[in-house]
Formats: C-alpha cells, structure tokens, sequence
C-alpha cells in the first residue's frame, strides 16, 4: 500500500509474475487511468495467459469505457471492458458449484473441481465454456480425481456410457481445461 504509482508502474513490467499480479492487485484502490497504458501493453504482450486474463478482469472491474486490444490465446482481439460480462457474477457459476456438490458426494473432491473450474474461465476470458454443463462436470470429475490420486469406481467410459454423455467430447474437454490449469 505504501508504493508509489511509479513502483507499480514499475512492478507491472516485471518478468516476475507475483509481481505483476501483486501490481494489479494494488491499482484497485487507484486511480486507474495513470495504468491503462501499462495494462494495455500487459494485455497484448505478457507472456502469459492467466495475466492477461487477471489484467483484462481489472479494466472490466473498473469499468474501463475503451476498445483495447487483447491477447486472447495468441489471436489479438478488440474489445471493451464495460461491453464484457465479468465471471463468477450472478446464479449461474453458484448453481453449478452446487451442482458439482451434489454430483461429486466429496466435498473436497469438488472443492478441487471448482478452483479447477475458476482457472479455466479466468484463462479463456472473455470467451465462457463451450461445453455442456454435463461434459464440464464429468471433465472435472475425471481431472480432480486425477489429481487428487483418487481411483473412480468405473472408468471415464463407463460413467459416459451410464450418463449417455459423449467420451469424445468429455475428453476435449479434459485436454482442454487441463492445458489451461497446467499453463495458469
């Protein structure tokens, strides 16, 4: 809280991706307008894609009324922070944490599901997820249990084959979400 607006300016071109966050972080009780051109530089050019993501989140917390370009997954984008809806806003994200609660039967099985979940709405932002809402659970499902070194009593094609869901598509969406969380 202490740092100057130059320090931050500073910290927001920093390799370092603690850094960065710890900048962004620190602009929300700012005036913001002194950052917008070092966000925008952020947004089209930080290696990576969770802090584009973190930086373009920020424009659209404060209400950034601009056409910005945007590094969306190595195809630069225009868009406007005031025109984007922000996640995790609304019934929707919440019905679907409750959904994985009562699939699961684990609470710390779905606990691990959701954060999974986050990272990957936050790494494909402003896109939203392109599955159905049964191959999401199952994909994470499959993918918390995996990390969580946890042996499913059946198999990904025996739940898929029991729920009548496609394993094609659940291991799209598997690979997918997984590549997001590895790269986050």
């Amino acid at each position: 809280k202490q740092m100057s607006d130059e320090d931050i300016a500073m910290q927001l071109q920093s390799k370092d991706q603690t850094d960065v966050i710890a900048a962004l972080d620190l602009i929300r009780d700012r005036d913001i307008f002194k950052f917008v051109p070092n966000i925008e530089k952020l947004l089209v050019s930080y290696p990576k894609q969770s802090i584009r993501s973190f930086a373009l989140l920020l424009l659209v917390q404060k209400q950034i009324n601009k056409d910005v370009n945007f590094n969306h997954m190595d195809e630069i984008i225009v868009v406007n922070p005031t025109k984007l809806i922000p996640p995790f806003i609304g019934e929707k994200f919440n019905s679907f944490a409750k959904k994985l609660d009562n699939e699961f039967k684990d609470p710390v099985l779905s606990q691990n599901a959701v954060q999974l979940l986050s990272s990957y709405i936050i790494y494909i932002y402003p896109s939203t997820i392109s599955f159905k809402d049964e191959v999401t659970v199952e994909a994470l499902f499959q993918i918390s249990s995996s990390y969580m070194q946890i042996s499913p009593k059946e198999t990904l094609e025996q739940r898929c084959l029991i729920k009548g869901l496609n394993v094609a598509e659940v291991e799209d969406a598997i690979h997918l979400i997984k590549e997001a969380v590895e790269d986050f």
